[in-house]
């Protein structure tokens, strides 16, 4: 007597052995939850996760209506699951991604009026520069300047600018100090940060102040290869509320 063969595979989620057809949506679903992580990049990726957990909640609604007919709820809920894992991700890596640009751009900051109060104005005349035309912070940066006549004026204009002159002028007598950021934007190939430092000082006995808003901007330079590096750029520098 003969025996009927076993079948290759046990059905799944309790499915009907018999030809089933896999709901569209679910691959959709998974589809746009393969590509979620991207939302980690650019925020307005974060539309992926989110498209790929509707259409999975309408895939398992379709698949449930249509049982046995349609497979693929499996599919749909591992695209729900990845999408939600990486659509929490997105806002707690943007806010880490913001407070480490700030702490940055507080450091460049901090170095620029150190330079100036170190009536160091060469070195912070460099910050404003363009990557491609700085040259090495060291002993060889005097030199350079006298050598480049462009560059030599572009460092005595630098000193005649009435902000520039006057931390020059304060020097070591001035107090600086952070005070909040006054706006920050993430954009396509640069980050821009604009702290606010409070520079403080004594005249004639007397306390005084004036506030300073910088205008910075970190650059993503390609390096070639697939690589890049970053580098901050002192955009322009006022006293607030001019």
């Amino acid at each position: 007597m003969a025996h009927a063969e076993p079948p290759l595979h046990e059905p799944l989620d309790g499915e009907s052995p018999e030809y089933q057809t896999i709901c569209g949506l679910a691959v959709v679903s998974l589809i746009l939850a393969i590509l979620a992580p991207l939302a980690l990049v650019d925020p307005l990726g974060a539309i992926l996760p989110v498209g790929a957990i509707a259409v999975g909640w309408a895939a398992l609604r379709r698949i449930a209506r249509n049982a046995p007919a349609l497979s693929g709820r499996r599919l749909a809920l591992w695209a729900v699951g990845l999408s939600l894992l990486f659509l929490a991700a997105v806002p707690a890596e943007w806010l880490s991604y913001r407070w480490q640009i700030r702490r940055e751009a507080i450091a460049v900051g901090d170095a620029w009026f150190a330079m100036l109060r170190d009536n160091r104005p060469q070195m912070a005349f460099q910050l404003t520069l363009e990557p491609r035309r700085r040259r090495p912070l060291d002993n060889t940066l005097a030199k350079y300047y006298r050598e480049v006549p462009e560059l030599r004026d572009g460092l005595a204009a630098y000193v005649r600018q009435p902000l520039v002159r006057t931390l020059l002028t304060l020097g070591r007598a001035a107090e600086v100090r952070w005070e909040r950021i006054e706006d920050q934007e993430r954009l396509y190939n640069c980050d821009r940060v604009d702290p606010l430092y409070v520079v403080g000082y004594e005249e004639g006995g007397r306390k005084k102040s004036f506030s300073v808003v910088l205008h910075l901007a970190r650059l993503r330079l390609s390096t070639g290869a697939g690589g890049g590096r970053a580098v901050w750029q002192l955009i322009g520098a006022e006293e607030a509320g001019r």
